[in-house]
C-alpha cells in the first residue's frame, strides 16, 4: 500500500469506539486544523557479519496519524482518553486493540485534488506516548493536538492494512 496523502483542504474527523458492555456513538471530532501528518516507522532486525550489518529482516512496523482540533468537548476528550467509560475502568493490561475504534477522515470538499476523499483507519487509538497538551486562555480557543497509533487489521478483502482510502467520486 502506497504511503497516504490528504486532498487539499480540511478534513472533518468522526471516531467511532466500540466500548465492550457500554453503549456508544460515534464521537465527531470536528474539523482537523492545519497539518496532518502521517509516521510510519518500520523495523527491522540486523544481519550482520564480521563487515558490520550487511541486511535487515523486515520485522512489521507501526504507523501514527497526527492532527490538532480546534475544540475542547465531550467527543475530542473521550478520543484523548479512550481508557474509561462511565462508570467503567479497564483493567491494567487490557488490549489497545480491544479499545481501538475506527478513526474516519473525510475531506469537507471531496473535489479538491492531491489525495483520496475519505481515509479510514480501522484501529486507531491515542498513542500510548503522546502527552496531551492542551493551552486554555480566555482570548484564545483550545487547541489539542492529537497522535493516533494506527494498529493493523484485516479488511473486508481479507488484507491487512493500517489504513483503507477512497478517492473522489468521478460526476457522473
Amino acid at each position: 500500500m502506497p504511503f497516504a496523502t490528504f486532498a487539499a483542504g480540511p478534513y472533518l474527523a468522526t471516531y467511532a469506539p466500540e466500548m465492550p458492555n457500554v453503549e456508544t456513538v460515534a464521537r465527531q471530532l470536528g474539523e482537523v486544523k492545519g497539518v496532518r501528518r502521517w509516521q510510519r516507522v518500520l523495523e527491522a532486525q540486523a544481519v550482520n557479519a564480521k563487515a558490520g550489518v550487511v541486511d535487515g529482516l523486515y520485522r512489521g512496523g507501526q504507523c501514527f496519524c497526527l492532527m490538532s482540533f480546534e475544540r475542547w468537548d465531550e467527543d475530542v476528550r473521550e478520543a484523548l482518553w479512550p481508557f474509561t467509560a462511565e462508570p467503567l475502568v479497564f483493567r491494567a493490561g487490557q488490549q489497545h486493540t480491544d479499545l481501538a475504534a475506527p478513526l474516519v477522515l473525510t475531506a469537507a470538499d471531496p473535489a479538491q485534488p492531491g489525495g483520496p476523499a475519505v481515509i479510514t483507519i480501522g484501529k486507531a487509538i491515542v498513542s500510548p506516548h503522546h502527552n496531551s497538551a492542551i493551552v486554555f486562555g480566555q482570548e484564545q480557543a483550545a487547541t489539542v493536538s492529537v497522535v493516533f497509533r494506527c494498529y493493523p487489521y484485516v479488511n473486508e478483502s481479507g488484507k491487512v492494512v493500517w489504513f483503507e482510502d477512497k478517492a473522489p467520486e468521478a460526476d457522473p
